[in-house]
């Protein structure tokens, strides 16, 4: 066997340690070949010239753990958790190795790793997570560059609006279908509310007694209910600023609300707090939310099959905003109005996500247009 440099130690593991002295002080790299530790001793004698701290032995968990903890009191607790759920996955893949040793390697590797069980959007979200984290580090001055830059993002696919699709309008005849067989579920009005209002769920399941503005006819959306655990919910200030708003209490919200209060005082009592929930879930004290919809959405579709022979794709209960908002445009109603009683900061939003013409819309627009011959 060749021996090794002046200044190499084999260890037990059979990796090569190499020991180099600088303005006084000992340092030790490691690594497989001579070569590897030559190339980290200059890395490393680059850092400490560059001032950048000592702390190379600091994990990506370990230091994800203190960037999230030095957050905490100003991001939202959804914002946590969802970033939480995320960086499992890295976790699982690089969350043990020193942040120093993170190469773009192994960020592209992992990127491989999440395209095979992710969506495009969701292999991005992971893989952005990390590159803030390390920015973080870049700013903490733990590394001297963010091996996520040059990293491409994944193409996100075509998104078409078909059966899968979390924003789609649901056409008017199921719809009258999936609420006339919903006559018996606790949660009709909650329904119907959604599609009458355009609210987000989580907004109608924060929506208390108090909000409802009879004498000015308005509906005061300042709150919603958000996910901070796997089963753990609470009320909090909406997804953005302009999520706060007013929309109006219309004849037909006023009538739901009113059938509904009657079922509710019925199921759980008088109402003797204003500021209570209108909607708590069916044992009349937990929260609505997707976990409480979805079976029973699921149940109602079954049965309108069973009964009808009609078979109506599943959907979320997003979807009845999306109808909402497609049946607004269809019926005249402008992108601009339609924006501000959705919440959306941004009309790309609101034409991008929930407007999707018909073609009676298409062929009335396009006959409004006089073109010289």
């Amino acid at each position: 066997m060749a021996r090794l440099p002046v200044g190499f130690t084999k260890r037990k593991d059979g990796r090569l340690m190499l020991s180099f002295t600088l303005d006084g002080k000992r340092y030790q790299v490691y690594g497989h070949t001579v070569a590897e530790c030559r190339e980290k001793e200059l890395e490393k004698r680059q850092r400490i010239l560059e001032g950048l701290t000592s702390n190379d032995n600091i994990t990506l968990r370990k230091y994800y753990k203190d960037w999230q903890d030095s957050r905490r009191n100003s991001v939202k607790p959804s914002t946590i958790y969802t970033q939480d759920r995320r960086f499992n996955y890295i976790d699982k893949a690089i969350g043990s190795k020193k942040i120093v040793d993170i190469s773009q390697a192994d960020v592209i590797d992992l990127q491989k790793k999440l395209s095979k069980k992710l969506t495009p959007a969701g292999t991005n979200h992971v893989i952005d997570l990390l590159k803030s984290v390390l920015n973080g580090a870049v700013y903490a001055r733990i590394i001297n560059w963010n091996p996520c830059n040059g990293v491409r993002r994944v193409k996100l696919q075509e998104v078409r609006n078909n059966d899968t699709d979390n924003h789609r309008c649901i056409p008017e005849s199921d719809l009258k279908l999936f609420f006339e067989y919903g006559k018996e579920s606790y949660y009709l009005e909650y329904f119907q509310m959604l599609y009458h209002t355009g609210m987000r769920s989580g907004e109608l399941a924060a929506l208390a007694w108090s909000d409802i503005d009879y004498k000015n006819e308005l509906i005061h959306i300042t709150k919603t209910v958000t996910r901070v655990g796997d089963n753990e919910h609470i009320i909090t200030t909406p997804k953005t600023r302009d999520s706060i708003r007013d929309i109006e209490l219309t004849p037909s919200v006023r009538q739901i609300l009113l059938t509904w209060r009657m079922k509710y005082t019925a199921l759980h009592g008088n109402v003797i707090n204003m500021d209570n929930r209108i909607f708590p879930a069916s044992n009349g004290k937990g929260y609505v939310t997707a976990q409480n919809l979805c079976p029973v959405i699921k149940a109602i579709l079954k049965r309108v099959e069973e009964e009808t022979g009609h078979h109506i794709p599943h959907f979320s209960p997003h979807a009845f905003r999306d109808s909402y908002a497609t049946q607004f445009i269809n019926q005249g109603g402008g992108v601009e109005v339609l924006a501000r009683l959705l919440g959306h900061t941004d009309i790309k939003i609101t034409m991008n996500k929930y407007v999707k013409p018909n073609r009676e819309m298409v062929q009335n627009e396009v006959k409004k247009i006089s073109l010289v011959m």
